[in-house]
């Protein structure tokens, strides 16, 4: 990343007012659940996060559920291009005759460089779905799309910063959506994770580090804070966003990857680890931008990460902790 760049980032943080955390975010994890995490660390700095113990079927681990799908609900809105208030779409997958009151859930946000895509995108649902079937409450959520056009590559990371934090506040508006319903929808307002691929990759990095400024997109009032993030080759071009509080973070990154360079997620990660949090860094020898043919590595490296980083090991339903 050049100088220029890094200037151009901080110009339009401080610009968006996102104002550095100084301690825990607000509606975190507890003191000792942070503690407990960062115990962790040093485990979980390998590229890859080992699966869960226990007997199947294991909640949270194994899809043992069918789904129950609710599409179509609006959880915000927002100027969208040219100024036009733009409707703020989700759509809900949860495991059907569950019984369970409190339970994790992870929104999920689509690529498309910050031009194209929607929620119903193929891979977006397939993850949404399967961690409907572990027992997640799990959510698609469109987003604004404000490039005038695509971002990819280092040269684009100055363009697409406005689309980005455009972005990042709608996704934070759909965490305190979750959050201000978490009786409605049975979710345990603790245990929200984030989550998006390529450019809902870097939206989610984005949207954990930056929680204190919630942004207009909709539901004032309830903390826009994630207890965890898994970013699917996304990253920001620069650490400026990063302080103390910041959740866990996996970034899932393939090595050849020149859309959102891998450099960054490599960065990113590695700032975090030596700023004390947590950063896991999960990457893939040969691949380039989103593998379809990586799916499955994707997913089980979110699932392990998750269940770890949510302490879904004592969530209602699981095992005793």
């Amino acid at each position: 990343m050049t100088r220029d760049i890094a200037s151009d980032v901080l110009a339009w943080s401080r610009a968006a007012t996102y104002p550095r955390a100084v301690g825990l975010r607000s509606g975190g994890s507890t003191i000792g659940r942070w503690l407990a995490a960062a115990a962790l660390a040093i485990v979980l700095g390998a590229c890859e996060v080992p699966a869960p113990d226990g007997a199947y079927p294991l909640r949270y681990r194994d899809m043992t559920f069918s789904v129950k799908t609710t599409p179509d609900i609006q959880y915000g809105e927002a100027p969208g291009a040219g100024g036009v208030p733009q409707k703020l779409l989700l759509d809900v997958y949860e495991p059907a005759g569950d019984s369970a009151a409190k339970r994790p859930a992870i929104i999920w946000m689509h690529g498309g460089s910050f031009k194209y895509g929607t929620r119903k995108d193929g891979m977006t649902v397939e993850l949404a779905r399967r961690f409907a079937q572990r027992g997640y409450v799990a959510v698609s959520i469109s987003y604004r799309l404000l490039a005038d056009e695509a971002c990819g590559g280092e040269a684009s990371a100055n363009r697409c910063m406005p689309a980005a934090f455009a972005a990042a506040d709608d996704e934070r508006a759909a965490i305190r959506y979750l959050r201000s319903r978490a009786t409605q929808l049975r979710i345990d307002p603790d245990r929200i994770a984030i989550g998006g691929i390529s450019a809902g990759g870097v939206a989610s990095v984005l949207a954990g580090s930056t929680p204190d400024t919630p942004g207009a997109s909709g539901n004032p009032g309830p903390s826009s804070a994630a207890q965890a993030v898994v970013s699917i080759s996304g990253g920001l071009p620069t650490e400026l966003t990063f302080g103390p509080g910041d959740p866990p973070t996996q970034f899932w990154h393939g090595m050849d990857d020149t859309v959102v360079p891998f450099e960054w997620a490599h960065r990113n990660a590695r700032y975090m680890m030596q700023s004390g949090l947590i950063g896991v860094l999960r990457y893939v020898e040969g691949a380039g931008h989103v593998p379809g043919d990586k799916l499955d590595d994707m997913d089980e490296q979110a699932r392990n990460f998750l269940y770890k980083m949510l302490f879904l090991q004592s969530a209602e339903g699981g095992p005793a902790a």
